[in-house]
């Protein structure tokens, strides 16, 4: 039985041509998408858009037959979208929670290199504020 799930991240070249990481793109709402990941298109550039297929995708309604999630990266700029979905939902509060649970550097929303109640006040501050 095929049962894996798959991430995907986007990584930007910054001004001096150095790779930095823009964090990653997840499904929403985040169910388990089997083999996301699998395919992937994008057109536009850094600004444009991207689609994520997950071949054997479980979320309801689907019996299996895969599914495609659309990402538009021009959202990105927005801190609080995590999952650059354009909008700024509880999935990305919850992703925001499961990513410092994972210490995963990301959660860093003070930029101080460590993981504490502080990002939580700067997320909490970012999201509030809106895009």
């Amino acid at each position: 039985s095929r049962t894996s799930s798959g991430k995907v991240y986007r990584f930007q070249r910054d001004p001096l041509g150095v790779w930095q990481d823009m964090g990653r793109m997840v499904p929403n709402p985040p169910l388990s998408a089997r083999f996301y990941g699998s395919s992937m298109t994008s057109w536009g550039g850094s600004s444009g858009q991207v689609i994520i297929g997950a071949e054997d995708d479980i979320t309801p309604p689907s019996d299996g037959y895969g599914a495609a999630y659309f990402f538009d990266l021009s959202c990105g700029a927005c801190a609080p979208d995590l999952d650059l979905d354009g909008t700024l939902t509880i999935f990305d509060f919850l992703l925001f929670s499961n990513l410092f649970q994972d210490g995963d550097p990301q959660a860093d929303f003070d930029g101080d290199g460590e993981l504490t109640i502080f990002d939580f006040l700067a997320f909490q501050t970012a999201f509030d504020a809106g895009c």
